[in-house]
């Protein structure tokens, strides 16, 4: 959901309250939540890619796997793996590494994995692009 931080207050007993300014209707889950604890997590909106700009990238794409004569999904998955800052790395027991890999690759198209040698004896470090 996509909103402004208002204010920050700090009530006598030193807690924080944090007011927010929201886009779209809450009411619903205010009803539900207003009562329990629960789980907040903030960070910065980032817009979503629009439809249109969706179907141009593919566009793109099929145009240099034309040309580079090779197919879509495999330029789309060069691309992943290129642009940088989408990955994480774990360290994974040798034995897990199949089914992590698998569980992975059921996201998407995109959600590819590379294995590296580790360190620790027994172990791989998988590197798990989101796609």
């Amino acid at each position: 959901m996509k909103g402004k931080i208002q204010s920050l207050n700090i009530s006598l007993d030193g807690k924080q309250i944090l007011t927010l300014q929201i886009d779209g209707d809450f009411r619903s889950q205010y009803n539900e939540l207003s009562e329990r604890n629960i789980e907040v997590t903030i960070k910065p909106y980032k817009p979503k890619r629009s439809l249109d700009a969706n179907a141009y990238f593919w566009t793109l794409c099929g145009v240099l796997a034309e040309k580079l004569n090779k197919r879509t999904s495999e330029i789309y998955k060069e691309l992943i793996i290129d642009i940088g800052g989408n990955h994480d790395i774990v360290c994974v027991k040798e034995d897990a590494v199949k089914s992590l890999t698998d569980a992975w690759a059921r996201n998407g198209l995109g959600w590819q994995t590379v294995i590296l040698d580790s360190k620790i004896q027994g172990c791989k470090n998988v590197v798990l692009y989101y796609g």
